[in-house]
This record gives C-alpha cells, structure tokens and sequence, in this order.
C-alpha cells in the first residue's frame, strides 16, 4: 500500500443543487505523522462552521504532502438515476482523477470512505459508519466536498 485515501461527500440531503465526493490522499509511508503534523484538530465538517471549514480547506489544497480531488454530479443525473447512482458516479471520477494525477493504474490505494460509500470493487477499501467524524483524512474530505459544493451553489 502507497497511498491512503480519504473519501466522503456533500450534497446527499439537500433537496437543490448537485452531491459532490472528495478524496484526499497521503503517502501511506510514516502515515501516523502524518496525521498528527496535518491533521491536528480537523473535524468533520458539519461540525466546523463556515469560516474555519474555508480556513481548512486552503491549508489541505496547499499542503504539498495531500493530493485533493472532487467531482460533483448534477441534479439533472440525481433527478434521472437516483442519489446513489449519482454518488457512486462521483466516488469513481474521483479515483480516476487520481489514476490520471499519479499517471498510473494500480497505486496501491487503501480507500477509507464514510458512511455507505463504495468504491470500484478493484480497490482495497472499508467503508467506516461516521468515518468522517474518527477519521482525520475522513474528515478533510469532508471539508473539500462541502467547501467545493458549496463554492458551486
């Protein structure tokens, strides 16, 4: 394992606009550092209010050690598929965004997603029930997703 990737997303409730996944990744080498030299008081973003979420969500996409990523589906996809197909959609764009970023296939990832998300099947992954709230890299996805919905609504 390379890479430890951190999904969730923003936008399955509301009854407006589309759902958006993020993925953060990290180098899985020295992984605990890691965690408590980037991710030192991060929550989830439901906790955070809108000023500290924007705050976390510029120290994340500048931190050179993290690759962040989003994709967001449209209520037009939701409204004809379903949230779930819409949700799934984004979980695999992500992956694949960052398949392209690293310009490889198999990068060794081991997916930690909240709640009911899956990824493609190819991928090592567990899926944690309020990840975003245990997990730091969890709740960074969090962060991105809410922050780049909300950025697009």
């Amino acid at each position: 394992m390379k890479y430890i990737v951190g999904i969730d997303e923003a936008g399955r409730g509301p009854l407006a606009g589309p759902v958006t996944v993020a993925a953060v990744t990290a180098p899985a080498s020295n992984f605990q550092f890691r965690i408590s030299r980037h991710f030192r008081g991060i929550k989830d973003s439901k906790q955070l209010p809108a000023s500290q979420r924007v705050n976390w969500f510029n120290v994340l996409k500048s931190n050179s050690d993290l690759i962040c990523v989003a994709s967001s589906v449209s209520h037009k996809i939701i409204d004809r598929k379903g949230i779930t197909y819409a949700t799934r959609l984004a979980v695999k764009r992500c992956v694949k965004k960052l398949e392209e970023r690293f310009k490889v296939q198999d990068l060794g990832f081991r997916i930690l997603l909240d709640g009911l998300l899956k990824a493609p099947k190819e991928y090592r992954q567990e899926t944690i029930i309020k990840g975003d709230e245990k997990i730091p890299i969890i709740a960074a996805a969090s962060i991105i997703a809410k922050v780049t919905r909300d950025r697009k609504m």
